[in-house]
């Protein structure tokens, strides 16, 4: 009797065992969660991802990655939706979701938030409450908060401008250029002194994008004391065009500058072929530094403020970012039957400990704390496995590209190799909060507003992207000025204006 007792106990003890470890499991949420991968030739998929696996250790829930291979992003998304056979949670730019995001909800795509934000999400909740701005900029016009979002909350909110060969205006005792007209003229001085193939390495598109605040305009639809405005339409853009063909005309700007890319651009900084360039603190000064030093042809470049038309003036238009991106947001969908599970998942990220994580990961493994800030370790800086640094960052972080959460201060200044790269991002950072004033945010568009300005912008931008080419290289007059701004007009540009107004207008009162 005592035996069978025994046993009976002991089955009894592994039953409940069984029973509890069954609940344990039933109880720990499982989501699906569609995310493009960063780089995958560093991990296959985002379990290989240092910073996930601590999120899902500490919140307990497990994630089923699901990526579209690279290159088909866009393709895998919209056959996505077209199936509706939905994951839980889709990491997107919700704001080019065809027809804009309220099309997504009357699609029944995603679902709105803020009732489930108000129970689950105390910390994007917080957010929300302290800044105001923010929240504004995410949410809908009808008030609708669409997605868990990425914001940049970074000192550095422009990441690139022009640099320039600091090294040989020392050396010929000329002063870094502050207008248009002291660039001009520095690099026909630095084109004869040095023979140069071109005084400055840069496309035309990039060449107009970092300039064209020198005209009071915008390289797009911007905001001029509260009216949107279209800056290749505006009578300034023709005191562009008139300047940029000049440059053009005296080779300060290459022959091929048209079709001129990245790679190009850094090769003829590289073998000393031009002066200057347009680019990247983290990615282009970075790339030209380092293969200098490989070739042991040291070199010193400077980013310069945005150009000015006179000393003293301010560059309104520097190529600037709202806080919220759009890109690397995360909406929860209509499938989702565990919202409080998705919502806390997301809500991590906006968390104190969820910051470090995503941006810094472990301390002693891949930051360490330096009078109190998170620093990288060189197992980020410099990756025993041979990984560049934005390839460590794939592999350990989620900091490198907009994701949900914050883009912090310290990535920007622990991504920057070099003083040099931080002081130009500084320099270019000098006008970033004024050219706010001009920046036009993430509107929202009405589904019918979303249709009718497709087909619009799209032959507008194409139409302006193609005349501005022939324009500045010669194979279109510019007495034709006024026949393209008519074409403009014919392609529905007042419209496209209309409607933007509208929206902003709707924005300002959200």
């Amino acid at each position: 009797m005592k035996r069978i007792v025994s046993v009976l106990l002991a089955l009894s003890l592994l039953l409940s065992l069984g029973l509890t470890n069954a609940l344990a499991a039933e109880e720990k949420a499982t989501l699906t969660y569609w995310a493009p991968i960063t780089d995958a030739t560093v991990i296959s998929s985002w379990d290989d991802n240092l910073s996930w696996q601590l999120v899902q250790e500490a919140t307990g829930i497990d994630v089923v990655f699901q990526s579209p291979p690279t290159g088909q992003e866009t393709e895998q998304f919209n056959l996505l939706i077209a199936s509706r056979e939905l994951p839980d949670i889709i990491e997107y730019n919700w704001s080019a979701y065809a027809g804009g995001v309220q099309k997504a909800f009357d699609d029944g795509v995603i679902i709105p938030l803020n009732d489930y934000i108000d129970q689950y999400a105390p910390n994007y909740k917080a957010l929300f409450e302290n800044n105001p701005e923010m929240s504004k900029q995410v949410r809908t016009d009808d008030g609708q908060i669409p997605v868990f979002a990425a914001f940049s909350i970074s000192d550095y909110n422009c990441m690139s401008g022009f640099m320039i060969r600091q090294d040989w205006l020392e050396e010929l005792g000329l002063n870094t250029p502050v207008t248009f007209a002291q660039w001009e003229e520095t690099l026909l001085q630095l084109m004869e002194k040095k023979d140069l193939v071109c005084g400055m390495a840069v496309s035309l598109a990039n060449f107009f994008q970092f300039a064209s605040g020198v005209w009071g305009i915008d390289n797009d639809y911007y905001i001029d004391n509260g009216v949107v405005k279209y800056g290749p339409a505006t009578d300034a853009y023709l005191d562009a065009l008139t300047a940029m063909k000049r440059w053009y005309d005296e080779g300060i700007l290459d022959a091929d500058a048209a079709a001129m890319d990245t790679k190009t651009m850094e090769s003829f900084m590289i073998n000393d072929e031009a002066a200057a360039c347009a680019g990247y603190a983290g990615g282009n000064m970075g790339n030209i530094y380092t293969a200098r030093e490989v070739a042991q042809k040291p070199i010193n470049l400077v980013g310069v403020t945005y150009p000015v038309a006179e000393e003293g003036q301010k560059n309104l238009f520097a190529n600037i970012s709202w806080e919220y991106r759009g890109s690397g947001s995360a909406a929860i969908t209509t499938s989702c039957n565990n919202i409080e599970a998705a919502c806390r998942l997301l809500d991590y990220f906006y968390s104190d400990e969820g910051r470090i994580v995503k941006s810094f990961g472990v301390e002693g493994q891949t930051f360490e704390y330096v009078d109190g800030q998170p620093v990288y370790t060189d197992l980020i800086r410099h990756n025993p496995d041979g990984l560049s640094m934005s390839q460590a960052m794939v592999k350990y972080l989620r900091a490198n590209s907009p994701w949900v959460g914050y883009i912090e201060t310290g990535y920007h200044e622990g991504y920057f190799a070099r003083d040099v790269q931080k002081q130009a991002a500084k320099n270019w950072n000098a006008y970033a909060q004024d050219s706010k004033a001009t920046k036009l945010p993430m509107l929202s568009l009405t589904t019918e507003e979303a249709a009718e300005m497709a087909t619009m912008k799209s032959l507008i931008n194409d139409y302006y992207k193609e005349m501005f080419v022939k324009f500045v290289m010669g194979q279109e007059p510019l007495e034709n000025f006024e026949s393209y701004r008519a074409q403009l007009e014919n392609l529905g540009l007042s419209r496209t204006l209309e409607i933007y107004q509208a929206a902003y207008e709707r924005y300002q009162s959200r």
